[in-house]
């Protein structure tokens, strides 16, 4: 994951991230098998942190600046407007993850956007 999620970011690096992350996730449906109730809690650990590895590529794919150590070579400059502006990630039936941002608590849109 280090390879494609880095220090420094691109929708390249992180577009082949989560394709890589989707291939295992594939791969882990047609293989991953417990024999007990040990390897049942070490089977599902092993699919939550896959879970975890896509929201953290979805995330990053939809910030599209810099700000701190999430460092995009591709969006070098840091938007003001996002700056109160939390992303949020929720699981869905069908879809894997939605990641989106809500507005600030005025709910004003940002005149730079």
């Amino acid at each position: 994951m280090y390879d494609y999620a880095g220090l420094i970011r691109s929708e390249t690096l992180l577009t082949a991230g989560l394709s890589y992350i989707d291939r295992l996730s594939e791969k882990m449906a047609d293989t991953l098998r417990a024999g007990d109730r040990w390897e049942l809690i070490r089977c599902l650990e092993t699919l939550h942190l896959l879970d975890l590895g896509r929201v953290v590529f979805l995330a990053a794919l939809e910030r599209k600046e810099t700000r701190g150590l999430h460092i995009r070579s591709d969006y070098p400059l840091t938007t003001r407007c996002l700056t109160a502006r939390p992303s949020l990630s929720r699981k869905r039936r069908k879809a894997p993850f939605w990641i989106g941002e809500r507005l600030n608590s005025e709910e004003t849109k940002c005149p730079l956007s």
